[in-house]
C-alpha cells in the first residue's frame, strides 16, 4: 500500500488522526513517540510504539519527518501476563487466608463438640470445614481454567442436558437462599461442538454470579429475587445461553470493567476469577460474551456460541 496516507492504512481513516506525531514534528522539529493499537492487513490488532524524526536538508531546514514503528505486541503480552501473575498471587494468597481461618474455626468448633459430647457443635463444625474445602476446590479448578493447563475436550453433543444438569445442581441452593430459579429451555437443540465440562463452568460460574447478585440485593422494594435460564438455537445457528437476574444489578461506572482481570463486586469476599473463566471458555470456543445491566434492577450475561460440527 505504498504511497498510502498512514491514518487510511493503519487505522482506516479519511482524515488525519488526532494529534498526529508527524504533524507535531513537522511544527515544532522535534522527536515525538506514542503507543497505537493498529489494524493489521489480515485484520488483526496489533500494538505499536511509533516514532517521528525530523529530517533536515543540507540548508539545515526541516523538509521531511519520518515515522518508525515497532511491533510490541507480544512484549504487552508478556507485560500483561507477569502482571496477572503477581495479582493472581496477591488475591489468591488473601482468599487462602480468609478460608483457612474458616478451616481453623471449624475445626474448634469440632474438638470443642467432642470434648463436651455436643453432636450438634460437632455437625455445625463439620459443614464449616465442608464449606471452605469446597471453596479451595473451587478455587483451584477456576485457576486451571484460566491457565493454559487444561486442554478443550470437544465433542459433538446436544448441549440441552448440560444446561438441564446444571440447573438441577442448582435447585436446592435457590431453595435455601430463598430465589426462585427458573428454566426456559427447548427439548432438544442440533448437535454442535462443545466441551461439556467447560460448558458445565461456564454455566455454573455465571448462575453463581447470578445468586450472588440476588443474595447481596439490599434493595427494599422486591418482593422476591429470581434466576433464569434461557437457552435457544437461532437460525442463524448460534446457541444461545443467557442467565438473567433481578439482583443487585452492576454500576454503570463499572460496566467498562466487567471482563476485566479480577473485577469482583463482591469486594474482599470476590476472587473476581468467575468472569475469567467464562471469557475464556467462550472464546476456545470460538464465542462470545456480552451483557446488559441496570443497577438495583438486575443483569443478564448471553453467551453466544457458533456452531462447530
Amino acid at each position: 500500500r505504498t504511497g498510502e496516507y498512514c491514518y487510511k492504512v493503519y487505522h482506516d481513516r479519511d482524515s488525519i488522526c488526532d494529534g498526529c506525531l508527524v504533524a507535531k514534528t513537522m511544527e515544532d522539529g522535534k522527536i515525538h513517540s506514542t503507543e497505537k493499537t493498529v489494524l493489521k492487513p489480515d485484520g488483526r490488532e496489533a500494538r505499536l510504539i511509533v516514532y517521528s524524526t525530523p529530517i533536515y536538508n543540507g540548508n539545515g531546514k526541516l523538509s521531511a519527518v519520518m515515522e518508525m514503528a515497532t511491533d510490541i505486541t507480544e512484549v504487552k503480552k508478556l507485560q500483561h501476563e507477569l502482571t496477572y501473575m503477581g495479582r493472581t498471587i496477591a488475591v489468591m494468597a488473601h482468599r487462602i487466608k480468609n478460608i483457612l481461618m474458616g478451616l481453623e474455626g471449624g475445626i474448634f468448633v469440632v474438638e470443642t463438640g467432642m470434648e463436651d459430647g455436643d453432636d450438634a457443635m460437632i455437625k455445625k463444625g463439620w459443614g464449616m470445614i465442608q464449606r471452605n474445602v469446597k471453596k479451595v476446590s473451587g478455587i483451584v479448578k477456576d485457576l486451571l481454567y484460566c491457565s493454559k493447563e487444561r486442554e478443550m475436550n470437544f465433542e459433538l453433543i446436544d448441549p440441552i442436558p448440560v444446561v438441564q444438569n446444571v440447573f438441577e445442581l442448582f435447585e436446592g441452593k435457590a431453595r435455601k437462599e430463598n430465589i426462585t430459579l427458573d428454566l426456559d429451555i427447548p427439548v432438544s437443540m442440533p448437535k454442535g461442538k462443545f466441551d461439556p465440562d467447560a460448558l458445565h463452568s461456564l454455566l455454573s460460574n455465571m448462575i453463581t454470579n447470578a445468586f450472588d447478585a440476588c443474595i447481596n440485593d439490599a434493595t427494599e422494594d422486591k418482593e422476591f429475587h429470581r434466576v433464569c435460564i434461557h437457552s435457544k438455537y437461532e437460525q442463524d445457528g448460534k446457541y444461545i445461553f443467557e442467565i438473567e437476574d433481578n439482583g443487585v444489578g452492576i454500576p454503570g461506572a463499572m460496566g467498562d470493567c466487567v471482563f476485566e482481570d479480577f473485577f469482583s463486586t463482591k469486594g474482599r469476599e470476590g476472587t473476581g476469577l468467575g468472569l475469567l473463566v467464562a471469557r475464556k471458555i467462550i472464546e476456545e470456543h470460538g464465542g462470545t460474551i456480552i451483557f446488559r445491566s441496570t443497577e438495583g434492577e438486575g443483569t443478564t450475561f448471553r453467551a453466544i456460541f457458533p456452531h462447530n460440527e
